[in-house]
């Protein structure tokens, strides 16, 4: 998993974008891939800004082997979403729009925004002795419906409540994991096995994430008595960096 929070980064991540155009409800440029070359942002076909009209445009970017039945339309962008099971296979999806009056050689400047919700697990404070041999979060519903018209990303329809695992060897160093996933309201629970413990230390919490937020989870287990396997958590929200605005020029 690698966010996105540059157009560096998104050139890195493969420089490429969908992108459809409006002229009211006239679509003028459908679903057409624009890549980045020689130091701009092209798409497939030149196109001329019609004199005076106002064009509305709604991108989508990164969208990885979770996305399904993507659509854009005159009003923004939908998507199903599924997170896949591999931490390397989450991508930081995102989405982006731009309306405005270009005429001869127009720019349309696209804003991304991230309709996702980062989640990193770092380790925290262990006894002496103590290997992390696995992490599971449990409780975390993998699948809904992405609704993005231009101001705000809504997520609806969410799925059953599902679980990540990752198990580390060698022993894994201070950032355990990092996720990205769907916003939700919902009871997470994390264990963490450790070598030669047979039970798992957990912990379980109410999580309420937002989109284009990033939480981290420092992960602590005190000198626990015989039979104790409590987790605890310390939590730090921040927002994910905004996206430097990419543009694309329509002649």
């Amino acid at each position: 998993m690698a966010k996105i929070e540059s157009e560096s980064a998104l050139i890195s991540a493969g420089g490429t974008f969908k992108v459809s155009c409006w002229n009211g409800t006239d679509q003028v440029i459908n679903n057409e891939t624009v890549t980045y070359s020689s130091g701009a942002w092209t798409s497939e076909q030149t196109h001329i800004w019609p004199d005076g009209a106002t064009l509305t445009f709604f991108a989508h970017a990164n969208a990885g082997t979770g996305a399904s039945n993507i659509a854009m339309a005159n009003t923004g962008v939908t998507m199903s979403y599924t997170v896949p099971n591999s931490e390397e296979a989450q991508t930081d999806v995102l989405v982006g729009t731009y309306s405005g009056t270009g005429g001869s050689n127009g720019t349309a400047t696209i804003n991304f925004s991230h309709p996702m919700t980062n989640v990193i697990i770092k380790k925290g404070t262990l006894p002496d002795g103590y290997v992390i041999s696995d992490i599971t979060l449990s409780g975390i519903k993998k699948s809904g419906s992405l609704s993005f018209n231009g101001t705000a990303s809504t997520w609806s329809g969410l799925g059953t409540d599902g679980s990540f695992t990752k198990e580390f060897s060698p022993a894994p160093g201070t950032e355990l994991a990092g996720y990205m996933f769907i916003p939700q309201e919902t009871e997470m629970t994390i264990s963490v096995s450790i070598t030669g413990e047979t039970d798992p230390f957990t912990a379980t919490t109410d999580v309420d994430w937002s989109a284009g937020k990033c939480y981290t989870y420092t992960l602590n287990i005190a000198n626990p008595e015989p039979g104790d396997h409590n987790l605890s958590l310390d939590v730090s929200v921040q927002d994910m960096t905004t996206n430097d605005p990419v543009s694309i020029v329509v002649e």
